[in-house]
């Protein structure tokens, strides 16, 4: 059986991921969990851009499963199909793929997932989206008609989405949590951007996150959106480095 590995935001460029792949001698039989802002819906589904990320990445040696960020489009079911049970062996539940691209597996925004460890399996819960702290600039950029920017709507759970994912999470009781921002109490501060007014920030997402890490008592967190790599309690943000799911 094979690996189950996790990194960070890709925003398009898989170049790590490649070069991980020739070292370790990977396979499909390995899935890379990528934890949002992962780029390949960014530009939309029908795009030329996008079609020749998704031909790079199925040519790769590995499989990946796929968490929403703030930077990816929700993946369609007018052109995603369920996956079947058996899409990926490190991996059982509800998750999205196109039948041209069966190593390329999309989690919904949130929902419970059974992840193969290297200590067995494992319940997850999948808890994706963010708010955008460059959508004006984003927004403008289209507004101007510059090609490949773009802003989705409901890159954030909406309240409704909140509730039912707080009732799944409850029921579910999972050992680890996969999401692309983390909890407010997990804020990295020392990684925000100078240049954008954190008055205008959304931190909805982070709240809410911080409502579940008080009440679910998880034994890992996996997190990215920050860019940076590092441990805090039980939270670990990936960016860069790529490591077996503990």
């Amino acid at each position: 059986m094979g690996r189950l590995l996790i990194t960070g935001d890709k925003h398009g460029d898989y170049k790590e991921v490649e070069r991980f792949c020739l070292r370790w001698n990977t396979s499909k039989d390995d899935l890379l969990i990528v934890l949002g802002d992962n780029g390949v819906n960014y530009y939309g589904i029908d795009d030329r851009r996008t079609q020749r990320l998704k031909d790079y990445l199925s040519a790769l040696p590995i499989s990946f499963f796929m968490i929403h960020g703030n930077h990816d489009q929700r993946p369609s079911l007018k052109r995603y199909a369920v996956a079947p049970e058996n899409a990926h062996p490190l991996l059982h539940g509800a998750f999205l793929v196109e039948e041209k691209y069966p190593s390329l597996l999309f989690a919904p925004m949130y929902g419970g997932i059974h992840l193969h460890t290297a200590s067995g399996w494992k319940p997850a819960f999948v808890l994706g989206g963010a708010y955008s702290v460059d959508k004006w600039f984003r927004l403008q950029m289209q507004a101007e008609g510059h090609t490949g920017y773009r802003w989705f709507f409901d890159e954030q759970m909406s309240d409704w989405e909140q509730k039912e994912a707080s009732s799944m999470i409850s029921d579910f009781k999972p050992d680890i949590i996969l999401s692309h921002t983390c909890p407010a109490k997990y804020i990295p501060y020392d990684k925000f951007l100078s240049m954008v007014d954190q008055r205008t920030v959304d931190r909805t997402t982070e709240d809410f996150l911080d409502r579940i890490e008080d009440t679910i008592p998880y034994r890992k967190w996996y997190c990215g959106h920050y860019h940076t790599d590092r441990h805090v309690d039980d939270v670990r943000f990936m960016f860069h480095d790529i490591v077996e799911v503990e």
